[in-house]
Order: C-alpha cells, then structure tokens, then sequence
C-alpha cells in the first residue's frame, strides 16, 4: 500500500474506532501491540436502545415474502429508516462530547470520558449525558421519529423503473408482442403478490420509533485482545469495553419506558448540585428516572479531538472488518456501495464468562486479560479455518456476546449453514474446556448489511434483519434453559428451521432432534419451532470426520 493510499484511507478509518481507541493507537504500529493490552478511565456511560424494534423488525422483514422483485423491500426500508434514526442520535452524541464505543442493532453504547481526575470533571460529564439525552428526548425528529411504507407504492416504483431500463436495452433480441406478453405476465404475478401482502397486511403503514436512555457513572476498561490471522493474512484484533459503569447503564435502561431517561444512583449523586435543574423519580432499586425543570442545557466538557488524522497509526486496519477495507477512500464515497442484501447464517454465543471474571477484567487483571485473549484467539481460529466473519465481540445487556456471521463479505457458500454449525460446535467443545458456559442461536436468512451511521461522525459495518434478532433470542433461551445444567448434559446449540432445512451433511443433521414445544420469542407474533442437539447422537458426531470445504475467496482485500 503506497503513501498516498494510507493517508487517504486513514481519514475513513478513525470514524470506525471511538476517538479512547483512536488515541489509544496512535503512533503504534501493529507489531508493537503487545495483545493483550488495555486502558481504563473514568466517564459517563450512555445506553440508547430503540423500542419496540424486534416486532417492527419481524413486520417490515415478512413483506413479501415470495419470490418476485420486491421480495426484501421491508428490510432495506427498515435498515434505511434505522440508519437514519442513528445517525441524528449519534450526531447529538458526539456534539454533547459523546464518543460512540459500540453500535449493537437498535442500540448504541457511548461514553463521556474524563480526561483529568479532578472529580468535578466527572460530574461535569455526568451533567453533560443527561441533558443531551433529556434534550434528545425533547427532539421530535428522536422522540417521536415517524416513517411510512407502502408496499403496494414501491412495487409500483419498481414496476417502473424495470420498464424503463428494459425498454432501453437496444440489445433485446425479442419481439415488442412477446416482450408485452412478458410483461403482462410479470405485471400480474406483482398484482397478485400485493393482493397476498393485503391479506397479511401491516396493521399500519406509519411506524413510529422511540429511544430509551439509561446513564451511569463510574470506570470503564478497554481490552484489546485477537490477533489471529485470517484467509487474507491480517492480523485480526477487537477491543472490549467492560466495567461496572457499563452494567449500571444496562440496568437503568431496562427500568426505562419510551420517551424517558433514567440513571444510576451515582449519576444521580454527580449531579445534584445543579438541583435546580433536575428533579428525580424512583424507579425502584438504586435507579431513577430525570427530569429537566426548563429547557435542557447541555455543559461545555473537555473531550478528545483528532487534530492530525494523517498521523493515525496503520494498527487501525486490524479493527476494521475485511468488508470494509476496498471502499475506505472517503473523497468518493464508495461505503454507500457496502450496503446490500445477503443470505447469510448467523450465530450468536454467549460465551459464558463468570461474574468473577468480569469484575477481574473491569480491575484490569492481566491473568485475565490473558485468559480472554487466548480464548478469543482460538474462536477466531475456528472462524477462519469454516471462512467466518467475526461482526461484533461486546458486552451488553444480553451478557458477553459473540456475533459471527457466515456468507457476509467478503465471503459466501452454498454450504454456509455447515460450516456455521460446524464452527459453532467447535467454539462450544473449546469453551467447555476451559470452565465456560457458552450458550449459541443460528439462524439463516436475508439481512441488510452495511455502514450504519455513515453520514455521521462515527459508523460501523452492521447487519440488520429478522433472521439476526432471532438469533439473540435462542441464545438467550438456550442460556436459560441450560443455566446450572453439568457440562456432559448442556444441549447449549439451538438452531431454527431455515437452518436446518440448509445443512448438507447427514451426521450433522441427525445431531439435532427438534424441541418438543415451539417458543414464542420476544418481537415475533407466532411460536418458533428449534432443534437442540441429541445427547446421544452428539457422541456420534465427536467422531466423524469433517467434510472437506472449498475455499471461495469472493473480493479483494487491499
């Protein structure tokens, strides 16, 4: 890679690490990360998580659900209004002095970080997220943010521009009698999947989405850990935020209704001597929710710039996924062509880690810290050897997550739900042996993938879909059902029919037996049936020998 290349990229990257990270990096180069490594400090955290999304996820995904043109119309709706929505938080964010850690879906982790130890500066931060998030909340473009979508009208705006672009193909070997027959018999196959769609119709074709903010105080601690080498031979390294301040936002949203902002009791205590400003509401616990007596006013805090942008650090390119690599030059504007439509199998695990480890990475505990890094060292193994994408390590309010992705870019099979399954054994065989209690979902279908807030200031390459909400939803069963459950007797592997009507190898689908019961998952109207894993039959498959994989290598990295 040339100079001229790295300097103009380097703009485009910084905008996909929080500016602690950004900082953090700057002047290393990737061999002179010691993984693994960390940095902690002191800030406000701030959690916005999106209401009601999974539902208007599962409406919006099930329109048009043949196969005709229209097929997938509902997702790119949903992901274009999604991005929309984001990057307005995301801008009010980082206006307020927010620095964004982790987009996660519908949801979005920022923290207002104190860059002296004066205690006066975390309170000032404190001060800082609340009224941004109360002001958001004022906003009607946030609090009230209203969308229509007709079906039937962008049908007809397909329908057109189809004419069009086939009526000017001068190439076009057949006759004008047979192209209207075609048509005809293309424009009745559209009446009758809109007439289908009416009898499944929304209940509405105005949707309106709200935002939850829950906000804490306290330490957060960055772990930088990976480095494995993947099929393009670069060293594949993510950061973790963990900590006590993180688990406290987490908490104060799930005591929040829409429309409302609730905080910890430490945020509450940073901030009480502006009593004027605010009055609190018990929510029960050590949480309440805030009021602004007046017009919020957001305070002035001292915050990270990036002043020399062409002096970041190449390290940078290891946290960027291999998606995004071709399309980083900003002057162009080529991550707008990232969006698209995969089929794709996703799994989402919970990898299991102790209350103990936690509070022991929080403390910055390098035997820890080792420990994490060697266990993510050997997941990204298994991803790499089945041809995975690895979209997301983080910990949230569904506990330490792990979302691997099989058929994403720059990577796609016609096997991809064997080799989802068959990492995700692995993953689960691996972490059992080192005093772990994963829990996994695997789903299949069509997700949107993309640049979620990339008319902003911070953005991440997500994917967006019904198939990947389901996804969270087994793992959580299957953590559920298996908690306290010995190891020999875990059946901690749940996946959905799409993908186990797409396995291939016989073994592989004989070591799931389905669930007696299908699940009402939250977000989804009708029961869910799943497959778990025979105890019996699992034996078997600790024996057989893995079938061959071709390796199929679909876009060039630089």
């Amino acid at each position: 890679m040339g100079d001229s290349d790295l300097s103009r990229w380097q703009t485009s990257l910084h905008h996909y690490l929080p500016k602690t990270v950004v900082s953090f990096l700057k002047n290393k180069e990737a061999d002179e990360l010691q993984l693994p490594e960390s940095h902690s400090f002191k800030c406000a955290v701030l959690f916005a998580d999106l209401k009601g999304f999974t539902s208007l996820t599962e409406e919006l995904t099930n329109i048009g659900n043949t196969e005709s043109e229209s097929q997938h119309l509902g997702t790119e709706e949903l992901a274009t209004q999604l991005n929309r929505y984001m990057t307005q938080i995301v801008r009010f964010t980082t206006k307020s002095g927010g620095d964004v850690l982790k987009f996660a879906g519908d949801a979005m982790v920022a923290v207002y970080e104190v860059l002296d130890d004066e205690d006066s500066a975390l309170e000032l931060n404190a001060e800082a997220a609340i009224a941004s998030a109360l002001k958001m909340q004022t906003r009607p473009e946030i609090a009230n943010y209203t969308f229509q979508f007709d079906p039937q009208k962008n049908d007809k705006k397909l329908r057109k521009s189809d004419t069009q672009s086939t009526s000017g193909d001068k190439k076009v070997k057949k006759s004008r009698s047979s192209f209207k027959r075609n048509r005809k018999d293309q424009n009745e196959k559209i009446k009758r999947k809109i007439n289908a769609e009416k009898e499944k119709k929304l209940k509405s074709d105005h949707f309106l989405l709200r935002v939850k903010f829950g906000i804490s105080v306290g330490e957060v601690n960055i772990v930088h850990i990976g480095g494995a080498v993947d099929t393009f031979d670069s060293s594949r390294i993510e950061y973790l935020a963990v900590g006590p301040a993180l688990k406290d936002a987490f908490d104060a949203e799930g005591c929040c209704n829409p429309g409302e902002v609730v905080v910890s009791a430490a945020a509450m205590n940073a901030v009480k001597k502006n009593a004027s400003k605010y009055s609190f509401k018990s929510k029960g616990g050590n949480f309440y929710q805030v009021f602004s007596n007046g017009t919020p006013q957001v305070p002035q805090i001292a915050f990270r710039r990036i002043s020399d942008k062409k002096a970041l650090s190449r390290a940078m390119f290891n946290y960027v996924p291999a998606a995004v690599a071709p399309y980083l030059d900003e002057s162009k504007h080529f991550e707008s062509w990232l969006s698209e439509l995969r089929r794709v199998t996703t799994l989402f695990c919970d990898i299991g880690m102790s209350d103990e480890m936690m509070v022991q990475l929080t403390a910055g505990d390098p035997e820890a810290q080792e420990k994490l890094h060697r266990i993510f060292e050997q997941i990204q193994t298994f991803v790499f050897k089945y041809e995975g994408v690895i979209n997301k390590f983080l910990v949230d309010d569904k506990g330490n997550t792990l979302i691997i992705v099989f058929g994403l870019a720059p990577f796609s099979h016609d096997d991809d739900s064997d080799r989802a399954v068959l990492c995700g054994i692995d993953i689960i065989n691996y972490l059992n042996t080192v005093d772990l209690t994963p829990a996994m979902g695997v789903t299949t279908g069509v997700c949107y993938s993309g640049v979620i807030g990339h008319s902003g200031s911070r953005r991440e390459y997500s994917i967006i879909g019904d198939c990947i909400n389901m996804a969270a939803r087994l793992m959580s069963l299957a953590k559920k059902k298996n908690a306290g459950v010995p190891v020999a007797s875990r059946q901690c592997l749940y996946i959905e029919t799409e993908t186990r009507k797409n396995l291939r190898n016989m073994k592989l689908i004989q070591s799931f037996v389905k669930a007696k019961e299908a699940v009402l998952l939250k977000g989804h109207k009708e029961p869910v049936e799943y497959y778990k894993r025979d105890l019996e039959t699992m034996l078997v498959l600790k024996t057989f020998q893995r079938p061959s994989l071709r390796h199929c290598r679909l876009a060039t990295v630089f």
